[in-house]
């Protein structure tokens, strides 16, 4: 059959919802792909699916821990000494 004829055939037996499972598998597998190809991955497709660099972000943000992004603000802060804390001097 061609496109039009299987169209015209699933259209004349109320066949909508027999494909369903089909379209389902084959998102999911790509849905799948893009999830193991990492995070630059994800975001290409989501900024390829129309969405937008703010939506994305706000997206991130709510799944932060707030202790987890305090902790990476502290490890980022330049550290003057090297070695550890001095013994305060007793007299």
């Amino acid at each position: 059959m061609t496109r039009e004829q299987l169209i015209a055939y699933a259209e004349k037996h109320h066949l909508s919802d027999a494909l369903d499972g089909e379209v389902h598998d084959m998102k999911s597998n790509e849905a799948t792909d893009i999830n193991n190809s990492g995070t630059t991955a994800q975001i290409d497709y989501l900024l390829s699916q129309g969405y937008d660099l703010d939506s994305i972000e706000s997206t991130l943000k709510s799944n932060v821990d707030v202790d987890e992004d305090e902790e990476e603000e502290e490890s980022q802060e330049p550290y003057d000494r090297v070695g550890p804390e001095p013994e305060p001097e007793s007299d």
